[in-house]
């Protein structure tokens, strides 16, 4: 069945200005109900959609959906607002643990020290002070050469 009229999943625009979507987010579940109630079921299926399509408000799209007639989801979003439908009238799983009510995950402090500071001890590595060694010589012989160079151009034979 396809949808009379189908928002584009890009569509950006909340149904509901700034304030309206502040309240919902801040509501509680006894107020929750009576702020969607205010709402007409046009407003009500797409505010579901516009939440459930982003996953910061994906409970509450659920929970808005619940209010929702069928026909009108799919009306606005076919079969994905006829899965939305069945998905809001599933039971509600037990909060998975570190979780809140709410769904969103405790906040927990660091008790230890995040990574342990190691110190090595210097150990002696043949051929690194081998390498030391050359480049040592190496950088001796171009002092060297670069002396001679500046002697020879203050005093000429």
């Amino acid at each position: 069945m396809l949808p009379e009229r189908c928002l584009p999943l890009d569509e950006d625009r909340c149904p509901v200005d700034d304030r309206m979507l502040g309240e919902i987010y801040r509501a509680s579940a006894h107020g929750l109900s009576t702020l969607i109630a205010t709402l007409s079921p046009t407003a009500r299926a797409m505010l579901a959609l516009y939440c459930y399509r982003r996953a910061h408000l994906a409970s509450l799209g659920l929970a808005i959906a619940t209010a929702c007639e069928r026909e009108d989801l799919v009306r606005w979003a076919g079969n994905a607002g006829a899965v939305l439908f069945e998905r809001a009238r599933q039971p509600r799983q037990a909060p998975a643990t570190g979780r809140s009510l709410d769904g969103r995950r405790k906040i927990t402090l660091a008790t230890k020290a995040v990574a342990r500071r190691i110190v090595f001890e210097d150990i002696a590595d043949e051929e690194t002070d081998d390498a030391d060694r050359v480049s040592e010589a190496k950088r001796r012989q171009a002092d060297e050469r670069l002396t001679q160079d500046q002697k020879a151009e203050l005093c000429p034979v």
